[in-house]
């Protein structure tokens, strides 16, 4: 061990004027940063109210002085000797810490934190002039700051360079009535500030305060005053205006016109809401776990299609390309660079180029995403354009944003809306069934979801339309054909609106009846098993509707336009929807009440033969019956036996299940049952989610997880039974096999 103390000496290290260009004018990349800083420290400060005035002569056309007037905290002379004249060192670190311990009561958390933000002073020119008052003091503090004196001593020490400090009695004549906060005037400028410039920093301010909550909790107004513009600024658009205080509504503006995802964490919990042009489709409350850096955060992030797109640019006057995509927020003040025009810090483009038609990029989006930092994690870089300094922090942040918000807003856009607004109430009855499936693959099948609500939009356009909105399109779209065939439709309309009605009478009979829509009105609010009654009408539907097309030939036979033929397709369809409708989700706890004495092999033979051979065959897959030889007449429910046998067909028939060949073999009758088993050549159940098989809000598909665990249910409600026999158990089929009892 070396001996420190025989014949050492002390040595300490010495502090260049250089250190002044390194830690300001090298740091801060540009003058709109520069600026950016200095407000910062207003909102730091406590002030509700900042001013960035620039000063110029009659003559000129361009700014020689800026001043930042804020009416915050101020600094006494104690302050400006200890702190704000102590290089880099940042007296709001110790509040910042103090907030995380709950210690210090503000309504603002401090963003600035590396104490570089007074050499913005110097990066945008060479003198200072700095007048700052507390509410304690009598008078103002005046001090005094000649960049250049430094820069023309480089052999002199930072700490020999003397700056100078008074007391004034008032503050300039451009604070006017300002009682305490901080004035600081720069001058002999470095670089030119004209209208283009001053335009270039409004634009800037509108994204820099984070417009949902505007800078945080507390109150924050940032006012541009540029007199000498005023006349170059009366013969500009509205949208190029500079005078004035910073506003933007552009959040507000597009949450009408476009689609929004709104999310929120507090505590664990992540609520996700997602709107359509101001109507909002669905909420969804679920866990996160494991999150190491974020506390809370809110986001709100828009799809913009060409109106959108052409609405922002008339409102903003630049296209969305170029103004910023998604921005983000540090305790309500933006980091730098991200949402940048040529900034994409999520990967968005990246990801596009792998799929052109699937995957959103930042050019079509806009929005911002906000953190709530009382722990000092989301500190920024020293260059104030590299954004979060913590790389791990960033990744969780651009993992969650991915996964939890953007991935969402894709299944909406691209698989839910084919990238195009609904133009007539048939799509967006179309739109709205393939939404409800989406939201029930993505949140039942997640054991961290809490509760998911979806609005009574997705469902009304079916019910206020309805299959007589479809006849009556119908009718007014025939005025077309000759007297003779139209006479024809009329008759075969006409029956039609004669059975619907038959059948609106039976649902208005069944509601009277239904003790289930009384005893569980709150699981009906909270929409579960709303979501499991629509999640079994769009299976029905999309297996009925290949069937039921062969109504149209009457009207194909009389050479109807394709408009009739369409509304004749959708009247059939929502015709055997509400006729389901009201045999399933109207009767009390999904028992069916009318019970029929049935030959339960041969009602399973005639209903796949009647209902399913020629939709498998459309698709390609070859239905194979053997082994019936079986007779067993039971008094049971025939729509449960439905059920059973359209959810286990429907999931082997799935595109991603890859099957072609499906077989139902009867194998006799055991213990008063008829047994059977289904199954087919498909890739058959992973072997990691055989135990979730029939959980409830799980899925071993990308299916919402419901089918089989109800299945299930009513099987064993009803004396029956459900279960997985295995992958590759019958000759040929390497598949899943499943077997029922009944």
């Amino acid at each position: 061990m070396v001996d420190i103390d025989r014949g050492s000496q002390r040595l300490h290290f010495r502090i260049n004027t250089y250190l002044k260009d390194l830690i300001g004018r090298e740091l801060l990349t540009n003058k709109y940063v520069a600026v950016f800083e200095l407000v910062k420290n207003s909102y730091d400060a406590g002030a509700s109210e900042v001013v960035v005035k620039f000063i110029s002569s009659e003559k000129e056309t361009d700014a020689s002085e800026i001043a930042v007037i804020d009416n915050g905290s101020g600094m006494s002379r104690r302050d400006i000797e200890d702190k704000w004249m102590n290089v880099a060192k940042s007296y709001k670190r110790d509040e910042l810490e103090a907030i995380g311990r709950g210690g210090l009561r503000t309504h603002k958390i401090p963003v600035g934190r590396k104490g570089i933000g007074r050499f913005s002073c110097d990066k945008l020119g060479e003198s200072l002039h700095m007048y700052t008052r507390t509410d304690q003091d009598s008078s103002w503090n005046h001090l005094i700051a000649d960049w250049k004196d430094f820069q023309d001593a480089p052999e002199k020490d930072f700490q020999d360079i003397p700056v100078t400090i008074l007391e004034e009695e008032k503050p300039p004549a451009i604070a006017g009535k300002l009682v305490k906060g901080t004035v600081l005037v720069i001058g002999k400028l470095r670089e030119k500030w004209d209208y283009e410039s001053v335009l270039r920093l409004k634009r800037h301010f509108q994204k820099l305060l984070d417009p949902v909550t505007p800078a945080g909790s507390g109150a924050f107004n940032i006012t541009i005053d540029a007199p000498f513009l005023l006349r170059e600024e009366a013969v500009r658009p509205a949208s190029e205006s500079i005078n004035g205080p910073v506003r933007s509504t552009l959040f507000q503006e597009l949450g009408e016109i476009s689609t929004r995802i709104s999310v929120t964490l507090r505590n664990g919990i992540l609520n996700t809401k997602l709107f359509d042009r101001g109507e909002l489709l669905y909420t969804l409350d679920e866990r996160v776990e494991n999150l190491l850096y974020i506390d809370a955060i809110d986001a709100d992030i828009f799809y913009l299609d060409e109106h959108s797109k052409g609405r922002f640019t008339r409102r903003v006057g630049i296209r969305p390309v170029k103004y910023g995509s998604i921005f983000l927020y540090r305790n309500g003040v933006r980091v730098f660079p991200y949402g940048e025009p040529d900034d994409d810090w999520l990967g968005l483009n990246a990801r596009k180029q792998q799929g052109y038609k699937r995957y959103l990029s930042s050019r079509e989006l806009f929005g911002r995403v906000a953190l709530t930092d009382t722990r000092g994690i989301w500190e920024e870089a020293s260059s104030r354009d590299s954004g979060i300094k913590d790389s791990n922090a960033r990744n969780e942040l651009v993992n969650l944003v991915n996964k939890k918000i953007i991935t969402r807003l894709e299944k909406y856009i691209v698989d839910a809306s084919d990238w195009n607004i609904p133009i007539n109430k048939i799509e967006k009855a179309e739109r709205n069934m393939k939404v409800i499936e989406l939201l029930a693959g993505m949140a039942l099948n997640d054991k961290n979801v809490v509760s998911v609500q979806y609005s009574d939009s997705l469902t009304e356009t079916v019910r206020e339309r309805g299959a007589f909105g479809s006849l009556e399109s119908m009718e007014g779209l025939s005025k077309d054909l000759d007297q003779e065939k139209r006479k024809e439709l009329a008759r075969y309309l006409s029956n039609i609106k004669e059975s619907l009605k038959a059948i609106e009478s039976e649902a208005e009979e069944a509601k009277e009846e239904a003790v289930f829509l009384r005893t569980a009105s709150q699981y009906v609010k909270t929409g579960t098993l709303r979501l499991i009654a629509e999640h079994n009408l769009n299976i029905i539907s999309r297996r009925l509707r290949p069937a039921l097309l062969e109504v149209g030939n009457f009207a194909a036979s009389t050479n109807a336009p394709p408009e009739i033929l369409r509304e004749i397709e959708y009247a059939v369809q929502e015709l055997e929807l509400l006729k389901e409708r009201n045999k399933l989700v109207m009767r009390a706890n999904w028992n069916i009440t009318k019970e029929e004495e049935v030959d339960i092999p041969s009602y399973i033979e005639q209903y796949v033969r009647q209902f399913w051979i020629q939709s498998l065959d459309r698709r390609g897959i070859e239905l194979e019956i053997i082994g019936n030889g079986l007779s067993l007449k039971k008094i049971v429910h025939p729509e449960i036996i439905s059920l059973v046998l359209d959810n286990l067909l429907d999931n082997s028939a799935k595109s991603e299940n890859d099957a072609y060949h499906i077989r139902i073999s009867f194998l006799g009758v055991q213990d008063g049952k008829v047994v059977f088993t289904i199954s087919d050549d498909g890739r058959g159940v992973p072997p990691k989610e055989k135990e979730n098989l029939f959980r409830p809000w799980r899925s071993a598909t990308a299916g919402s997880g419901i089918g089989l665990y109800l299945m299930r249910k009513l099987l064993t409600e009803n004396g029956g039974e459900l279960r997985f026999v295995g992958n590759g158990i019958e000759r040929g089929m390497k598949g899943a096999s499943f077997e029922v009892q009944l």
